[in-house]
């Protein structure tokens, strides 16, 4: 069986990403694999898992929008603004009509600041490092887009919020914002991933019940699910020019799928309809995401 495609990882609560995917290399015996977005520890949810060669599309499958179900405690903040923190400021309980009101100024593209314990990089080192051994951590902001953001629920000390948002985004900075917008503090209790672009939690699976042959996403399905796909063969006098690296000109391919998009995913197959490269499209541009090899289609 080709191990190459993506798994639709319901990631557990309690479990690092890191956690899950060491379990799945242990229990699998896959010897290339990796994620398209880290989960935190406390937070469950969708987690795409790339498998072979698919590792070489994660910042693709990364730039992927992804929508959350968020608990939000207000009344305190902790200092990893999560569950597993310790409370570091107090503040009172708002009125559901005072945090209403300020969600619209977190709508569209706004300015982050990401949490101290967070696995961004200060000078080379995790900024969750840093923050643990006691240092001063001046974190970068950052631009992010929140496209929807949704009171569900509201049960104080608690409220549940949907949200939808761009790579990048840190919900318990949303948290901590929204609450000292509203006039007090506050931080994420529970957190669930509920899709990444077009993968929704309904079909992801838990990693002690992950099947390969089952559960195993092929590369062209997992692509097209998600991109734009253009799938061609090239012609034979060319195929040797395109395994070592040339990229294909249009007089060398034969198409069997078109998109009709100029963004997107270009595979070329081979006469036996083997991948004999895979690339991106911008426009006029073509980076070359991956040639496989004998060893390694």
């Amino acid at each position: 069986m080709s191990s190459h495609g993506i798994l639709l990882l319901n990631k557990r609560s309690g479990f690092t990403s890191f956690d899950e995917l060491r379990y799945l290399k242990r229990h699998t015996r896959l010897k290339k694999i990796g994620h398209a977005g880290t989960l935190d520890k406390f937070a469950e949810g969708m987690l795409i898992v790339l498998v072979g060669y698919m590792t070489k599309f994660t910042q693709y499958f990364v730039s992927l929008e992804k929508e959350y179900y968020a608990r939000f405690f207000f009344g305190e903040e902790t200092d990893t603004l999560d569950p597993e923190g310790e409370v570091i400021h107090r503040g009172e309980m708002p009125l559901r009509q005072q945090v209403t009101c300020v969600l619209d100024q977190f709508l569209g593209e706004i300015t982050q600041t990401p949490p101290e314990y967070s696995a961004v990089h200060i000078n080379g080192k995790r900024a969750y490092r840093l923050a643990r051994s006691g240092k001063q951590v001046d974190m970068p902001q950052r631009r992010v887009q929140i496209r929807s953001l949704e009171l569900l629920d509201w049960q104080p000390p608690e409220a549940e919020f949907r949200i939808t948002c761009s790579k990048g985004t840190y919900i318990r900075s949303l948290a901590r914002d929204i609450a000292m917008a509203s006039g007090t503090r506050g931080y994420v209790s529970r957190l669930t991933r509920n899709s990444v672009g077009p993968f929704h939690i309904d079909h992801g699976v838990r990693a002690p019940e992950i099947d390969l042959p089952v559960h195993l996403i092929s590369p062209a399905e997992a692509v097209s699910r998600a991109f734009p796909l253009d799938i061609a063969q090239v012609y034979p006098e060319y195929e040797h020019k395109v395994k070592n690296g040339v990229k294909p000109s249009e007089q060398w391919l034969t198409y069997c799928r078109k998109s009709g998009s100029d963004s997107g995913f270009l595979l070329v197959t081979d006469g036996t309809d083997q991948p004999a490269g895979w690339y991106h499209r911008d426009g006029s541009r073509l980076d070359t995401v991956y040639i496989p090899t004998e060893s390694g289609l």
